[in-house]
């Protein structure tokens, strides 16, 4: 749906643009500059980790889950504490997403399903955190 959203938004700027006669090319630098597919891509982190049943797929879902949690942070802060629809969006991801990072934290989780070990986890946790936040940071520039 997110795909497909995408697409549209990109063809309709083509099509506005002159679209054919400037070539298909245009279609794709659109869709760069505009970044209507970003949604599509950060939505596929988790799916894509969900194959891999190693550190990189633990990282690429954690990074999803701290993605959520950085973002409703960024955006309560950006809009202030008066929207209240923002801190509501906020508790929401916390509530939400604090368990399965807990969940995912766990040793029979870590260990068992991803093969991290226990002394490995902080060092991961910290990779997804980062990367997590760096996409906030890509989305909200």
């Amino acid at each position: 749906m997110v795909a497909i959203r995408g697409f549209n938004l990109t063809y309709f700027h083509w099509d506005i643009n002159g679209g054919i006669k400037n070539g298909y090319l245009t279609f794709f630098k659109i869709g760069y500059q505009n970044s209507y597919f970003r949604p599509f891509i950060i939505l596929l982190l988790p799916i894509i980790g969900l194959f891999f049943n190693g550190k990189t797929g633990w990282i690429m879902i954690m990074a999803y889950f701290y993605f959520v949690i950085s973002r409703s942070i960024y955006s309560t802060i950006l809009n202030g504490l008066n929207d209240m629809f923002d801190i509501l969006l906020f508790v929401i991801a916390i509530v939400i997403f604090t368990p399965i990072i807990l969940l995912f934290n766990t040793d029979k989780v870590s260990n068992d399903i991803y093969k991290i070990p226990k002394h490995d986890l902080l060092s991961k946790n910290l990779i997804a955190f980062v990367a997590g936040a760096l996409i906030t940071l890509l989305i909200s520039y």
